[in-house]
């Protein structure tokens, strides 16, 4: 009996040392303060730049659209921004001469959210688990912001998170956030 209670205090805390909250945070700095929808006209080019450069970067047309599977972002060279009017803006992607390949107007408390410094384009709260090869059962969050550096450069972030059981067995939760730079051209 005692080698029972043995055994299961052993798996117990084994289970608690595997137990893990894994967090990383590649942000360069905040958004810039007091941005207006106004301060968000203009250009961008459509690739993202990052400190971190071991990754490709996702095009701001894959952050505004990421459903759209006819639009070939590849193609994207800028995504431009205009202000219609306080609550309303219309975003077009543009091609390398300048063509509109695809267009939308988008409007405040709709389609985003305009919360004091930023945009939230999307906020995704998803199950985990419920296809074939994922290890963990539980819940994930995926969430987009957009806004301008301190420099006045085009900034999106993006905020991504598991949490659950590993296997059946193992509670965890994964965050990631990484900033990514859209040069503004005009």
């Amino acid at each position: 009996m005692r080698s029972a209670h043995l055994s299961l205090l052993s798996f117990l805390i084994s289970c608690m040392i595997l137990t893990g909250c894994v967090a990383t945070d590649s942000t360069a700095g905040s958004f810039a303060h007091g941005t207006a929808l106004s301060s968000l006209a203009g250009t961008y080019r459509n690739q993202g730049e990052s400190p971190n450069t071991s990754t490709k970067q996702p095009r701001l047309s894959q952050l505004i659209w990421p459903d759209d599977m006819s639009l070939r972002h590849g193609e994207v060279a800028s995504v431009e921004v205009k202000v219609l009017s306080s609550r309303r803006l219309k975003v077009s992607a543009l091609g390398q001469n300048g063509e509109t390949l695809k267009a939308g107007e988008y409007e405040q408390g709709k389609n985003f959210s305009l919360t004091g410094d930023c945009l939230r384009l999307a906020h995704r709260l998803d199950g985990a688990g419920f296809k074939s090869g994922q290890p963990i059962v539980g819940t994930t969050s995926n969430q987009v912001e957009f806004g301008l550096d301190s420099a006045g450069q085009g900034k999106a972030r993006q905020a991504a998170s598991a949490t659950g059981l590993v296997f059946g067995l193992i509670p965890m939760h994964i965050e990631a956030v990484s900033d990514i730079r859209y040069v503004k051209v005009k």
